[in-house]
């Protein structure tokens, strides 16, 4: 049933995705069914503790690139039903936090800012800084893993449709 709900709503990917993901968790088969095959566009994800939080910074190879789309979370590693901890601090004109109706849909668990995504389709630089702090008891068992989604349009993709990297999950130390 959550593959059905997730296949149902990631076709809506193709025509809604430019004001923010309809989905509140990734996987490669319906990302691939509805987008094409991964492309490594070059980014990579730094993390670093600041005083009970995490500042989590974008990055790309080319100091010029840009994306339009990201789908950001943080779970237990291997986990995708809750994603824990809450996002602030971040550009809300460029970005926001998932609905929580859409996340409820997915069968993931959390409160609303867990889950991070785009608000439009204008470009946005590398070197994005979102800051995400953890619950109480959120690293309970160890440390935790962020996932991160991030598309863009670029020159290889000629057909329309922007390509996309998932992000190895970075680890966050507790």
């Amino acid at each position: 049933m959550k593959f059905t709900a997730f296949l149902a709503s990631f076709l809506a990917v193709v025509s809604a995705s430019r004001n923010g993901s309809p989905l509140c968790y990734y996987d490669d088969q319906t990302m691939q069914s509805g987008m094409g095959s991964p492309t490594a566009l070059g980014y990579s994800v730094k993390v670093s503790k600041s005083a009970g939080s995490y500042n989590i910074q974008l990055l790309n190879t080319d100091p010029n690139a840009v994306y339009q789309g990201i789908l950001l979370f943080v779970t237990t590693p291997g986990g995708t039903d809750a994603h824990l901890g809450s996002f602030s601090g971040f550009d809300t004109k460029n970005f926001k936090n998932v609905d929580p109706s859409i996340c409820n849909n997915d069968g993931v668990t959390g409160v609303a800012a867990a889950t991070i995504t785009h608000s439009n389709p204008s470009d946005k630089a590398s070197g994005t800084i979102f800051t995400w702090t953890p619950n109480a008891g959120d690293f309970a068992n160890g440390n935790l893993a962020l996932t991160a989604v991030v598309s863009a349009y670029t020159p290889q993709q000629p057909s329309g449709k922007p390509t996309w990297q998932h992000l190895p999950d970075t680890v966050i130390p507790k």
